[in-house]
Formats: structure tokens, sequence, C-alpha cells
């Protein structure tokens, strides 16, 4: 090729490039006056929420359990929240300036407009009473229909998960909460959730905000004048002096329990000049000499080797009570008793002054552990076992109730059966007792007694597991079946195992794990929910609106979850595109009919209608055609 023909021939590709690039150049636009105000872009979502709002009768169940009121009906304002996640709102006050975008969800709503303060209002009108109320009457609904039923096999689980709000002291009941995954305190709230689950379905149940009670406000209230007074607890004459303060100021404490570098001479002989009675806790590195005897011991050791020939029992409490006697120590002479857990055999060792009686050492001891079982059994644990009974009442046919291991507490699994399940699945933990033809064992030497053969295959999806079983006793629960589970990494090597204890001795190991595997449902809902449709985005000063926002959340992804479930074409899609392409697809809104009779008509796009359709609206069971539940 000549160089007057490549020349040529660059000329002509510059040429061609030039034409390409103005092909898909901007264009300028220009402006001019509209003949008709523009009209947003109604959606398809407020259709599908009317229909399962009416299919359901939640009307119906508002005025039920009494949620009534003048001017904008509640069921609006709760159609909105519900969809605050789905229209991409950030907040309330952003979901004021996004809903009047979507004239059919305007329309549908009889809405001219719509006003911040009547979401807030509404929403603060509604006790949290009235609400679990509503939410049953939900789920009642949801049980006519054999599509949503919960099942006799299904399984109900619990769990908790924090709401960080760092910037948030006018929120009520935010308060100091250890962030798990960030190994930090911080303000924030808990929320702890039930869950329903089979294979084929799943939908929240009722919710709980963490609320601390009086106890434990007291404390914080004590700790908190006590900072503000400058006082560090970790200096035993500022304490000490501001105890002086408070005796001064007739607020003499009933009790003071002493641990760390505050139990030291020094202070325990201010709180004996104070006239203030006082409670050791002994750490396991202390070191002391029983009376008689020359050889100084560790606490630990103590405790390791103490065998009292005489107990005293309270069964009220689960401890029992032996004194070790007199004893020397860095404190001077003191007595010595040692306090022991009946359920899991784990002993803390106290010390009182010389001078007190063993009885009177007891009470004081029963009166700390007293307090700290309080704070328990009204804390989490109660809550759960509240929301746990609502869905019976709701009609929830699950016999089975599996829990993480932090709820492997004996007294609340037996609890929880006692309010019908049938049995309890849950992550057995370590530092129990577990009895074995009539020996003592903690869970790690338990994996000592099951030879390689013991270990069957099973086979679940595209997951292998190894499981194999042992029957043993466990204190405050009785006999019980425990699971060891091996399950092979996926990304590296070694085997993951794990024990799940089953207070059905009966049920088949395989069944076990399986309905531990459903709790992981739970967890899908976590996450869901905080991406995608704004649980714990809650910022009002009013404690029932912040609640009543955060049920509608989990009612959002129920609805979410029942478009999929009812609708066979959507059952593959992932729930972000039945979000995005589904719920939220554009659609064209015509209005036909006389205006004193109009007819609203939302045409939906043919490809949408041909390759998914509609939900079969007409075959979903009103809870009318249905029996009533025992």
């Amino acid at each position: 090729m000549t160089n007057q023909e490549k020349r040529r021939q660059a000329k002509h590709k510059k040429r061609e490039r030039r034409v390409k690039q103005q092909k898909y150049q901007r264009r300028l636009l220009r402006t001019k006056r509209a003949k008709r105000p523009p009209q947003p872009a109604p959606t398809g979502r407020g259709f599908f929420i009317q229909q399962f709002w009416d299919k359901l009768g939640l009307d119906e169940a508002l005025e039920k359990v009494g949620i009534v009121k003048e001017g904008l009906p509640l069921s609006a304002i709760f159609i909105v929240v519900l969809l605050m996640g789905i229209m991409g709102a950030t907040s309330l006050h952003n979901l004021i300036d996004i809903v009047p975008q979507d004239a059919g969800l305007m329309t549908m709503l009889a809405l001219d407009s719509l006003e911040e303060k009547q979401l807030y209002r509404g929403l603060s009108r509604v006790s949290i009473v009235q609400y679990q109320a509503w939410m049953s009457e939900l789920l009642k609904s949801l049980q006519a229909d054999p599509r949503t039923a919960s099942l006799s096999s299904g399984v109900v689980m619990a769990d908790t998960t924090q709401v960080i709000k760092r910037y948030s002291h006018k929120i009520p009941g935010v308060h100091i909460l250890f962030v798990h995954s960030e190994k930090v305190f911080a303000k924030g709230m808990e929320i702890i959730n039930t869950h329903y689950a089979d294979w084929s379905k799943d939908y929240p149940l009722f919710t709980a905000f963490y609320q601390p009670d009086e106890t434990v406000l007291a404390e914080r209230a004590a700790k908190k004048k006590q900072r503000q007074a400058g006082v560090d607890g970790r200096k035993p004459a500022q304490v000490l002096a501001y105890l002086k303060e408070q005796v001064a100021g007739g607020n003499k404490p009933e009790l003071v329990t002493v641990a760390g570098p505050q139990l030291g001479q020094k202070f325990i002989a201010g709180l004996i000049g104070l006239a203030i009675p006082w409670l050791g806790v002994s750490s396991n590195s202390r070191v002391y000499t029983l009376k008689g005897s020359q050889e100084k011991q560790k606490a630990k050791t103590l405790l390791t080797k103490a065998n009292p020939r005489h107990w005293i029992q309270d069964p009220d409490l689960g401890y029992r009570f032996a004194s070790l006697g007199t004893a020397t120590s860095s404190v001077g002479q003191v007595l010595l008793v040692v306090a022991e857990h009946m359920a899991d055999r784990v002993r803390t060792l106290y010390l009182v002054s010389v001078d007190t009686d063993e009885a009177e050492a007891i009470t004081r001891i029963s009166l700390v552990l007293g307090r700290e079982q309080a704070k328990q059994e009204t804390g989490i644990l109660t809550q759960t076992l509240n929301l746990l009974q609502l869905g019976r009442d709701a009609n929830i046919r699950a016999e089975n109730a599996t829990f993480d291991r932090w709820f492997f507490v004996p007294w609340f699994i037996k609890a929880v059966l006692s309010l019908g399940f049938k049995r309890v699945v849950i992550k057995a933990k370590a530092g129990f007792t577990y009895t074995y033809k009539g020996q003592a064992y903690d869970l790690p030497q338990l994996w000592g007694l099951l030879p390689h053969k013991e270990f069957k295959v099973y086979q679940r999806d595209t997951q292998t597991y190894w499981l194999a079983s042992l029957l043993v006793e466990l204190k405050g629960v009785g006999k019980v079946k425990l699971v060891f589970v091996r399950q092979a990494m996926r990304r590296r090597k070694g085997m993951l195992e794990s024990v799940l204890m089953c207070t059905d001795v009966h049920y088949p190991d395989k069944n076990v794990l399986r309905v531990y595997l459903l709790r992981w449902r739970i967890e899908v809902f976590y996450r869901a929910v905080k991406q995608n449709h704004r649980f714990g985005q809650f910022h009002a000063q009013n404690m029932e609106t912040n609640y009543g926002q955060t049920l509608l959340s989990g009612v959002a992804y129920l609805f979410e979850n029942l478009l999929r479930f009812i609708t066979p074409t959507l059952a593959q899609q992932p729930p972000g595109w039945v979000r995005d392409k589904y719920l939220n697809v554009i659609v064209t809104f015509t209005l036909a009919g006389a205006p004193e009779n109009p007819d609203y008509v939302i045409e939906f796009p043919g490809w949408l209608l041909d390759d998914y359709g509609l939900p079969d609206w007409d075959s979903f069971l009103l809870p009318a055609r249905s029996p009533t539940l025992c």
C-alpha cells in the first residue's frame, strides 16, 4: 500500500469516527410552557399492598383492637409507613417528599396532600399493646390460608439485634449497650424479635424493645450521680469520700459490694467506721490462709478443693451456700463463704468481716444474687417469653422452638416448654455439667466419648454433615439429647464442630439439625429489613411512634415475601428484583366512568403480565372462611 493510499484510508477512518461521535453527542434541550401540569409517575406497589391489606382484613383488624382516629385513617398511615423502604425513603421526613410522586398511591389512599405531623401523630396515638394486638390479627389471617398457615413441623425462633443511636439523646429507651460487632460500648437499643419458618416460607411474628427495669435504672442513676461528682471507681479513697457524703446526707446504702482495688484494709475499715454492711467478692488470684493452716492458697484452689459437709440450699435462687471458716487475707481476718450455682456447679467465693455470723453472711449473698437474678428475669429472656406467648395466642402451630447459644439458660428452656412447645433445640454451652451414665462431664469431654464410627452421614441440599448423639441429664432441664455435628468447611481444611441440645430425646438427629438450620431465617430477616425496609431508622421522641415504625418494617418484609410465595413465577426471583422490577414497576393510571362515580384503572406493562402475571387474589382465603384454631 502506497503512502497516498494510507493517507486516504486514515482520512476515511477519521471521518467515520467523527460521524459515530456525532451520533452519541449530547443534545441541548429547550424549555417550553407545559399545556398541563406534569404528572408523577405511578407504580404498582400501591395496588399490591392494597390487595394484601384487603384480603387479610387489616382494616377490620384495626377496628377490632380499638385503633381508630378522626381525620386521616390509620390504615393510610400504616400503608405509607410500611412502604418506606420499598419507596427508598430514608426517614419519615423524606417519605413525605416521595409519596406525592406516586399518583396511584395518592389516589388509592384518597390523599390530596400529606404532612409529616400526620404520620408522627397517627403512630404515636397507638399503644404498643394495640400494635401487638393488630399484628396478632394479621397473623391469624395468615393461618386461614393453607399456603401461608404455620405448620406443626415448623419452627419459632427468637433473637435480638442492636440498633446504634450515637446522636439520639432525645429518643426514649436509648441506653448504653455493648456493640458485639465492633467490640465497643455505644448508645443504642436492643430489639427482640420472634420469627416463624418452615422449609417453604417464613415471616416475622412479634417484636419488643428491651427496656431495663427499675432496679437497673436505679443502679445506673446512682453510678451516673457518682461520675458527675467526679468519683473514680478505680480509686478507693474517692469512693469512700463519696460514701461519707451520702451517709451524711441521709442516703446510707443498704449494702455495699466490694471487689477489685476497693477490697483492701483501708476501704473496709472506712466502711466499718461508717457502719455500712459490706460483702466482698473475691477474685480467683486473691490469697488466703485458713485458720489452723500455715499454707497460703489462692481462691481458685480453695473453690476447687472445698468439700463442705454442710450446705444450705436456696431452691428459689438455685444456689447453695457453705462456710469455709475464718481466714487471714490482705484485708485482715475474714469469714469465707462459698456459693455454688446448683445447675452448672459454678462456685464464687465471698468474704465478710470475721465478726459477722454465717447466717448474716448468707443473707447478704442472697440479697446480691437475688438482685442479679431479678435483673435477668425481667430482662431480655422474660420479654422473649412474652413474645413467644403472643405467638401461641395468634394460632402459630409450630411445635419446635430454637435459639442461639446466648439463650442457653435452664429456667428459660423449661419456661419455653411450658408455653406448649413440644421441644426446644438450642446450641449447647460449655461450662455446664452434663451427666452421662452417672458421671459428670463438661461439653469438651463428651466429644472424647464418641468414636468416629458413631457418626452417621446426613446430606442436606449440597452440604454433608456427620451426626452422633448422646442422652444426658442436664440439671434444671432433665433428660436431653445432645447431637454432635461435624461439617466440612468450604474455604479451608478441617471440620466445623458444634453441639445441639434437644429436649425431646426421641426426636431424630437429622430433624434436630433441620430445626436449628431454620434458625438462620431470622438472620436473613435482619439483613433484609435493615438494608431494604429501614428497620431501626426511627428518630421520634415518642416510644410508640418508633415501635410502630419498627413493626411496620417487619410487615413490609412479610408482604414482600408473601408476594413471592403466592406467585409461582416470582418464586425463583431474588427479593431485590421483586422489589425493584415488580413492586415498583411503572404503570399507567387512568380514570374512567362518571366523575361522581369514578373507576380507577392501573394498566401494567405487557411484559410483566405475559412473563410473570399477577397473584391469584381470588384464591386467597379470608379469615371468616376458616374456623378458629384452638
